[in-house]
């Protein structure tokens, strides 16, 4: 309970949970709290740390309600992408629907259908394999495949819509 409550109060503070012994070394940075994945997202797609994205961010495990708004909006996302020295560049969902956009080089905010504007995830593009976007979904190293219609309605159905893609 102790170690809980300290580990809860280092992340509201801004120290980055440790991993697990399974996250260290892994190529698709994955989350380590329920509210990272700007975090995983930035890793994965600038193949840095963990911790290296999170001190770009100023990440803080804040309450659920605030973290969207405050801290993992397209905003935060292109300033922490510009302090890593990425030159961030906002496009189309054309450009990674026709597959012109540079895999593993193009951050996505995905909507949950079912919960558009409270319910947004970042996720990392990894291109098209057998006619489905590769996706890393930053829960494991396996990408999660959808179809074009799919990717459509993720990015699209809530707001902001915003997909960046880095040089």
């Amino acid at each position: 309970m102790v170690k809980t409550l300290l580990n809860w109060l280092k992340g509201l503070l801004g120290y980055p949970m440790p991993p697990q012994p399974w996250q260290v070394g892994e190529a698709l940075v994955t989350m380590r709290e329920a509210r990272d994945c700007l975090v995983a997202a930035i890793a994965t797609l600038l193949g840095i740390s963990y911790e290296a994205a999170h001190k770009a961010i100023g990440h803080r495990n804040l309450p659920s309600f605030l973290e969207s708004p405050l801290l993992s909006n397209p905003m935060v996302a292109v300033n922490s992408l510009t302090r890593l020295d990425a030159h961030p560049m906002r496009i189309g969902l054309t450009a990674v629907l026709n597959a012109t956009a540079a895999p593993g080089k193009v951050l996505v905010l995905i909507h949950d259908p079912e919960s558009p504007l409270l319910s947004q995830h970042w996720v990392v593009w990894l291109g098209i394999k057998n006619d489905k976007h590769q996706l890393a979904w930053g829960n494991s190293q396996t990408p999660v495949e959808k179809t074009s219609q799919e990717m459509i309605d993720l990015v699209t159905l809530g707001w902001p819509n915003c997909l960046i893609e880095v040089k």
